[in-house]
């Protein structure tokens, strides 16, 4: 790891305390888990880059303090849409139909950050005749496919999010698995609340991972490099209301995996909520268990990999997604696994 990160970065991104508790480290990881290659020497050659993860006992957010966002590049061959699978389908159609219901999203200008192929946007759109655009520098609108009735209500822009694009109207903001791939979340948001000005009537959504649901699971396959952010609700909460919003909502969605956060601009000054509370003793408590089950699984999952490299068996892996690829480069498998 190079030495300035240790002077540099160990300051919590969200409540700014100073002092931080060190999970995890873990070296020369690939940046990206969702980019195929067209060869084995270009995947080889694909950049790496060090995580190591630190945990604020003030909040409870956990974050690489090792991350170099000039590293990560999310261009056109990016591709992480888990729209396939019908789990998924089925919790983002349950998801959008509340949003509707609960916020009364019908003809109205939505935006969506991070769109990506334009799904989640689509049904915002078509379950209440609403308008769309969609920001992401990876999508493509041959990815996007837009049914008749939904034709021309929506747009996409192959960009970033950013003060340019300040003047767009907006309704309802919904950003969904982007603010984790965000070093500095609090800078984004404050950018969001400006954009958003003096529409209090404007509702934001945002959903991340859910912190502590990795660390109950011991999911330490769950742990990549694009991730520099892991919120949990209190460090979420406090981001939100430190940049000038009222929190509506903190809620967990897909089994506990996800945790959200729904939110409206505040014009008057908001008391910020007490970060001493259980969740962040918690959070603590859990860092460390999370740091020794990590030791422990790496190794019994060695150990099974060289009693089937003893035994000649032939070792697939199926799944390569962002776990798949953690778990490959974690145990280093070039020389185990042929599939």
């Amino acid at each position: 790891m190079n030495d300035h990160f240790s002077q540099k970065a160990l300051r919590c991104p969200i409540c700014e305390l100073g002092e931080v508790n060190r999970i995890i480290e873990i070296l020369q990881v690939p940046v990206h888990c969702n980019v195929l290659h067209s060869t084995r020497e270009e995947a080889l050659a694909t950049p790496r880059g060090d995580i190591t993860l630190d945990l604020c006992p003030n909040c409870g957010h956990v974050f690489n303090s090792a991350y170099e966002p000039e590293l990560t590049n999310y261009f056109l061959e990016y591709e992480n849409s888990l729209q396939h699978s019908p789990r998924f389908q089925s919790y983002a159609l349950s998801l959008a139909r509340n949003l509707v219901t609960d916020y009364d999203l019908h003809n109205r200008d939505i935006v969506e950050i991070g769109s990506g192929n334009g799904h989640f946007l689509k049904l915002l759109c078509e379950l209440g005749n609403n308008r769309g655009i969609g920001f992401d520098p990876s999508s493509s609108v041959s990815l996007a496919p837009i049914g008749a009735d939904a034709y021309g209500k929506i747009s996409f822009i192959n960009d970033l999010y950013s003060e340019k694009y300040a003047s767009t109207k907006a309704d309802f903001i919904c950003c969904r698995h982007v603010l984790e791939h965000i070093q500095r979340p609090m800078d984004f948001i404050l950018m969001v609340r400006a954009a958003i000005g003096n529409r209090r009537e404007t509702i934001t959504m945002f959903e991340v991972p859910d912190a502590p649901f990795i660390f109950h699971q011991r999911s330490i396959w769950d742990i990549i490099y694009e991730h520099c952010s892991y919120f949990c609700s209190a460090s979420l909460k406090h981001l939100f209301e430190k940049c000038g919003f009222e929190v509506l909502r903190i809620a967990n969605g897909f089994d506990g995996q996800f945790l959200r956060v729904e939110a409206r601009p505040c014009t008057n000054n908001l008391t910020i909520s007490s970060l001493k509370s259980e969740i962040v003793t918690r959070m603590t408590e859990d860092g460390e268990s999370f740091k020794q089950a990590f030791g422990s699984r790496i190794n019994s999952w060695r150990e099974a990999l060289e009693q089937f490299k003893r035994s000649s068996s032939k070792i697939a892996i199926w799944g390569a997604g962002s776990k798949g690829v953690t778990f490959l480069n974690l145990l280093d498998t070039q020389s185990i696994v042929e599939f």
